[in-house]
């Protein structure tokens, strides 16, 4: 197996410098690219992790304010005289009363 310095032997000094200005070019352009891949990559991340996380934290803050609504509309069924009255015609079966109320 021929080792990769026996193939630069048979090359012309016009194909060496053709292959050494090609490489010269490409290395560090993929060395950029990686590095600007990487780095984009974690900036979208941290970005997503941080909308995910306003996202959940309105969420949960207007769950917890409509949450907080149920003790005072419990309270205030609870001192609604016309529905207790429903509710009490309602439970000895007495549907035509209940209606009225």
């Amino acid at each position: 197996m021929p080792s990769p310095t026996h193939f630069l032997h048979h090359l012309s000094l016009k194909a060496k410098l053709t292959w050494l200005l090609t490489l010269t070019a490409i290395i560090p352009v993929l060395l950029i690219d990686s590095y600007s891949y990487n780095q984009a990559s974690k900036t979208y991340e941290q970005s997503a992790r941080t909308l995910d996380y306003n996202d959940m934290s309105q969420a949960a803050d207007a769950m917890e304010q409509r949450l907080s609504r149920i003790p005072l509309d419990l309270s205030f069924l609870a001192q609604f005289q016309d529905l207790q009255r429903y509710l009490q015609w309602h439970d000895i079966g007495e549907q035509q009363e209940a209606d009225i109320w």
